[in-house]
């Protein structure tokens, strides 16, 4: 949580107060499908972005992954 609170602290002295945290089973669902194994991830973020590798290291999968989710509209659930 202390990580959270950091990155919280360093985006909003950049300006960005509406922050959208996304949890794994939604962007998954957003790259591939729901329930989707982190080899369909990489797969998924191959074909979407045109890749003819896959990402490496496996994080940057994710970190596209992520990307695209939130690109295309994908939205935390908040209480």
């Amino acid at each position: 949580m202390r990580a959270l609170g950091v990155i919280e602290l360093a985006l909003g002295d950049w300006g960005m107060t509406d922050l959208v945290f996304l949890h794994q089973s939604q962007v998954k669902a957003a790259v591939a499908q729901y329930g989707a194994s982190k080899f369909e991830v990489k797969q998924a973020v191959m074909q979407i972005f045109g890749l003819e590798k896959p990402p490496s290291p496996d994080d940057s999968a994710d970190g596209l992954a992520i990307a695209f989710a939130a690109q295309c509209g994908a939205r935390a659930n908040v209480a």
